[in-house]
């Protein structure tokens, strides 16, 4: 499962980045 591995990881990548 690299494709939910990869999700889950560009949504936190998100998270953090809307959150700077």
């Amino acid at each position: 499962m690299d494709a939910l591995c990869s999700a889950k990881m560009a949504l936190d990548w998100l998270e953090v980045e809307g959150h700077e």
